[in-house]
This record gives structure tokens, C-alpha cells and sequence, in this order.
């Protein structure tokens, strides 16, 4: 054999023989199944040199050691052939798919701390799948790796969950009412009854938030969804239109509760993922801010005129027709947000009453709601809850209004919550917090496009 193609020809194995199983599995079992005369498959990772070669499979990496005059056999397509490694190194790429069979179970770690094994009894090597593509297939690993931390993020996300006593549930992911929420676009389609030759809008969920409500009025005290959204039209460094959304609520409960809620899942995270707990969340009201950054004094009663006027004191461009929320957040995008301690967690909490979405008025005349900023992310929004129909109502009637003035898509209002909200919903309290986003600021990466395997 002369050249890669005729090694190819000639060497690869075209099925699986008895016994084998993944680099991945030999870690998954800590190593202790008896592994004699079995197979460990994996992918070739880096380069292949002389006498060794590593072999990885999702997150975990195995190093082979192998004497350049051992004799291997690689063909088993009744025309067996046995060649020494220093002849078949130079065949091999990375990206190609390896069995190497064991003649002992012996294994031995590179470091007593580092889950890296190395194994140099090996009495043969057969090519199982090939790298046809002239790319290092480097990148192409470490997105794999990455994708891997990704999903054991996933996993700690419900086991931190758990640890806080709240309950998983499923809400649907096609519905009648996305929600209404002004600034919202939405994806739209339409759901056709065969039977009865009539054909529904709907729409894929923005949030969980309405069908968890439901729920709560079902009698759901303590609960939470880890779920697949959808936002039409959001595209950029943080944001895509289909992201993980972790929303929980409690009853009979209210924001300072959420507050703990999320410094005891952000440390379980935190250990589990650099091995040190989570900094203490800092707390400081909207007025404060707006006081310490703009100079200015907010109140709940705060008008759109106040904010032209401190708009100009800044020379912040803004246009006279936009609206008090505009106002407000052109404002905080370029006078506090950019200004924010990246490396402090930071709780905002007291928004102006124009601020409310589906937040409660409190005594003093601000809503009741929090977000939840870190390493320049707005990661969480969590409110004290409307609970009545009436005013929830008024909620709905008010986006509606708002999305008809500014000519967005029509969405309903949700009917079927506003009547089990008829039947009793109990006091309080929930939150969303964007799941892309927390595990981009835990890993230090500054793209969602970083943690998505398929762009």
C-alpha cells in the first residue's frame, strides 16, 4: 500500500466487530467493566505522531501508545494483512474513525487528578469510518467539546432546579396566544382540521409564562420549565430566534424569595461549573441608578417631558414622537447600562409604572419587578404577579392597543387564561431567566453563534 486511498481500500472495516463499544462509555463506567480482547472506538483527535495517537468521543480523550515495529492488523476482509505502525501513521488523519483492541485492561492516568487515561497494550487497530475532507477537523472538535459542555449544563440546570424543591412541567410549544407583549415579533402559521375543513392561527411560544400561569391556577404551587422559545426578528451576538428560556414560579410567595431562589441556583451552577461559588447578588432600585448614572430624579410619576428634558441635557438623539418607554430605555441603554460593574451581578428592581408588562403595582407606586445583569447581559426578568382577570385583562387590552398603533402582527389575547384566573389564582411570584446567555457569561464567550452546532 502506496498511498492513503489504497489504505482505505483495503483497511476499512465495514461494520463493527463484537465487543466494542466508545471512549465515552469506557468513562461513563469509571473503567471498571472487564475490557479484555473488547474494542474502544473513537475519533482521531490532533495529530497522528510515530507512536501514538489520541482517540476522543464527545468530551472524553483516551492517548494510544503504540511501539513502531508492532505489527497490526487492520484488514478483516478475508485478506488480512498485518503492518507496522511506523508504516501505517502516515495513512491516518485526523478526523478518522479508529477501533483499537485490547490485549489487557490495564489503564493508567496521566495525572492522579486528570480524567485522561492512557492504554499501550493494544494488539490491534482497525479504520471503521474516514476523514474525506482535506480540513483538520480541530474546530470541528472543539465545537463538539463545547456542545458537550452545553448539554452537561443543561443537565446541572434541572438538578438545580430540583435542589430548590420546584416541580417540572411541560407546556405546549404551538399555541393559540404567543402572548402580546408590544416589542415582540412572533412566528405564525396555521393549524388545518381535515375533518372539519376549517383551518386556526397559531403561533410558536415566545414564553412559557401563560400555560405556567394556567397551571397555577389549577392548584401548581412551586414549579418550572426549561423550554424551547421562538422570537421572530432577533438576531445579533446575544440573541437568536430559537433559545432555552428557564421560567419558574412559586405561590404564595413574592420577589425577595425569587431573589434567593436565583443566589442559590447561580452558586449550584457556579461550583458545579468553575468549582467556586457564585459572587452575592447586588441590589439597587431603578431610582438609584437613574440618581447615581443620569443625574436624574424618577419617580412613579415621572413624565414623557422628563425625559426629553434630560434626553437634551445629554445630546442623546431621540425622536419627540416615540413614546415614554422609548424615552426611558435610550436613557438606560446609554447612560447606565454601559456603565454597569460587568464583573457584579447585579439586581435592578423598582421599574416606573409605564414598565409594568404583567407586574404588579406596589404600595409606593412602582412595579413590582426585578432584572438580572451580568457580564453585560441582561440575563433574568422575574415580577409579583397580576393575579385578578380584570386586570390582567386590562394588560392584554393595553399591548393589543399598542402593537394596532404600531402596526404589528395581530395576536388574541389568552381567553382560557383569563378564565381559569376567574376560577382563583393564588398570590405570586415569577421569573425568566435566558439560558444561552447564563452559560455564555459562566464560559466567557461573547457569541451565541459559539454554542450553536447547527448555523
Amino acid at each position: 500500500m502506496k498511498t492513503r486511498n489504497d489504505f482505505i481500500q483495503y483497511c476499512c472495516y465495514p461494520f463493527l466487530p463484537a465487543k466494542s463499544f466508545s471512549v465515552s462509555y469506557l468513562y461513563h463506567f469509571n473503567h471498571k467493566t472487564h475490557l479484555t480482547k473488547h474494542w474502544l472506538g473513537g475519533r482521531i483527535t490532533g495529530e497522528v505522531k510515530a507512536n501514538n495517537f489520541s482517540l476522543s468521543a464527545q468530551s472524553h480523550k483516551v492517548n494510544c501508545f503504540v511501539s513502531e515495529n508492532d505489527r497490526l492488523f487492520f484488514d478483516f476482509n478475508k485478506n488480512a494483512k498485518s503492518l507496522t505502525w511506523k508504516e501505517v501513521f502516515s495513512f491516518l488523519r485526523e478526523g478518522d474513525h479508529l477501533l483499537v483492541q485490547l490485549s489487557s485492561d490495564e489503564f493508567k492516568n496521566k495525572t492522579q487528578s486528570a480524567s485522561l487515561y492512557e492504554i499501550s497494550n493494544i494488539e490491534k487497530i482497525v479504520l471503521v469510518s474516514v476523514n474525506k475532507t482535506e480540513k483538520m477537523l480541530s474546530s470541528s472538535t472543539a465545537v463538539v467539546q463545547k456542545q458537550q459542555s452545553w448539554f452537561d449544563f443543561l443537565d446541572e440546570v434541572h438538578k438545580g432546579m430540583r435542589e430548590l424543591g420546584l416541580k417540572r412541567v411541560a407546556t405546549p410549544t404551538l399555541v393559540d396566544c404567543p402572548g402580546t407583549e408590544p416589542d415582540l415579533d412572533f412566528f405564525e402559521t396555521e393549524l388545518y382540521f381535515s375533518t372539519e375543513a376549517r383551518k386556526k392561527k397559531m403561533f410558536l411560544i415566545s414564553s412559557p409564562e401563560i400555560y405556567m400561569k394556567r397551571l397555577l391556577c389549577c392548584g401548581w404551587t412551586d414549579l418550572y420549565e426549561v423550554k424551547k422559545c421562538f422570537r421572530n426578528k432577533e438576531a445579533g451576538l446575544l440573541n437568536y430566534s430559537e433559545f432555552y428560556m428557564l421560567e419558574w414560579y412559586r405561590a404564595y410567595s413574592h420577589l425577595p424569595i425569587l431573589i434567593e431562589d436565583l443566589q442559590f441556583f447561580l452558586n449550584y451552577l457556579s461550583n458545579k461549573i468553575t468549582g467556586s461559588s457564585f459572587p452575592k447578588l447586588k441590589k439597587i432600585s431603578m431610582k438609584e441608578l437613574f440618581k447615581q448614572k443620569v443625574g436624574m430624579e424618577l419617580h412613579p410619576s415621572s413624565a414623557k417631558e422628563d425625559f426629553i428634558r434630560e434626553l437634551k441635557n445629554k445630546n442623546i438623539p431621540f425622536e419627540e414622537s416615540g413614546d415614554i418607554e422609548d424615552l426611558f430605555y435610550l436613557l438606560f441603554l446609554n447612560e447606565i447600562e454601559p456603565h454597569l460593574d460587568q464583573k457584579t451581578p447585579l439586581v435592578i428592581y423598582d421599574y416606573p409604572p409605564f414598565q409594568k408588562a404583567y407586574a404588579r403595582i406596589g404600595p409606593e407606586g412602582w412595579a413590582s419587578r426585578f432584572e438580572l445583569f451580568w457580564k453585560g447581559m441582561e440575563l433574568a426578568n422575574a415580577f409579583d404577579e397580576v393575579i385578578t382577570k380584570e386586570e390582567q385583562n386590562s394588560r392584554f387590552e393595553e399591548d393589543i392597543r399598542k402593537r394596532h398603533e404600531q402596526e404589528k402582527q395581530k395576536v388574541p389575547s389568552s381567553h382560557k387564561l383569563l378564565d381559569d384566573m376567574q376560577a382563583g389564582m393564588p398570590p405570586c411570584s415569577g421569573i425568566a431567566l435566558g439560558l444561552d446567555r447564563l452559560f455564555l457569561a459562566f464560559k466567557g464567550l461573547k457569541s451565541i453563534d459559539q454554542i450553536r452546532l447547527f448555523v
